[in-house]
């Protein structure tokens, strides 16, 4: 099974910026860089391929029915939006991947029109987590015990739920991008759904989990809406937040 299922399978916020990009910033080209903030991963030749051929596959997804009419429930998700997502899928050619073999550095690269770029990020982001750690920790796992792994996860999770519980604070998952698992993930939030109440758990920034879980969405806007008009030529620096947010307002 690919790692990344579901175009849902990603953040909220991606999905809101992409409707005032369509709206206000059509013409605007941008470039995303992946950057490793842990020094001395060795990214072997496996991982690199194994990457590659989960961004191959993420390519060739599209949304369905039952994801556009929920997408399209939300008050704040217009019916243009709607009707472009049903036409949209990812371009591979936007993807660029370069490493040099047996080497400590991994270079992605996603350069192309704002709107057709923006959704590649959590994806991409989620699937050299889970590449990585199915490629190392996974591997070490299967020699030994695959059940006691995930049952101590479990341990450490109920043991989270009885905190949260007692000191009654309002929390959000927002794990997508660092994902141990797509598996994991899912047990997490499934856990979490069904253990504590929503003045707790408010919900999940993954749509697709929201949608299966019934689960409030939660995001707005990343600083990635914010960097961009910092660079706008029409735009002065002093100005450009307040450009941005007028923008989004609108």
């Amino acid at each position: 099974m690919p790692i990344i299922k579901s175009l849902l399978d990603s953040d909220l916020y991606k999905i809101t910026m992409l409707q005032s990009v369509l709206h206000k910033f059509p013409n605007i080209w941008v470039k995303y860089r992946f950057k490793c903030r842990n020094s001395g991963i060795l990214w072997t030749d496996n991982i690199v391929n194994y990457i590659t051929d989960e961004i191959d596959k993420y390519c060739t997804l599209t949304f369905t029915k039952e994801e556009l009419d929920w997408l399209g429930s939300l008050r704040y998700i217009k019916k243009d939006l709607i009707e472009f997502l049903r036409i949209y899928r990812p371009q591979r050619e936007h993807v660029h991947i370069t490493h040099t073999p047996g080497g400590t550095d991994l270079d992605i690269t996603v350069e192309g029109p704002w709107f057709l770029t923006t959704l590649f990020e959590v994806p991409i982001l989620a699937i050299v987590n889970e590449v990585y750690f199915a490629e190392t920790v996974m591997n070490e796992v299967a020699i030994r015990d695959m059940s006691t792994f995930f049952g101590t996860a479990e341990t450490r999770l109920s043991q989270k739920i009885e905190i949260a519980k007692k000191e009654k604070f309002l929390f959000s998952d927002f794990g997508t991008r660092r994902r141990f698992s797509g598996y994991w993930q899912n047990q997490v939030i499934h856990k979490l759904a069904k253990e504590l109440p929503r003045d707790i758990f408010g919900g999940t920034s993954n749509m697709y989990l929201a949608m299966h879980e019934n689960l409030t969405p939660i995001g707005t806007m990343a600083h990635e809406y914010i960097c961009v008009g910092q660079s706008l030529d029409s735009v002065t620096l002093a100005s450009s937040q307040t450009y941005m947010l007028q923008a989004w307002v609108d």
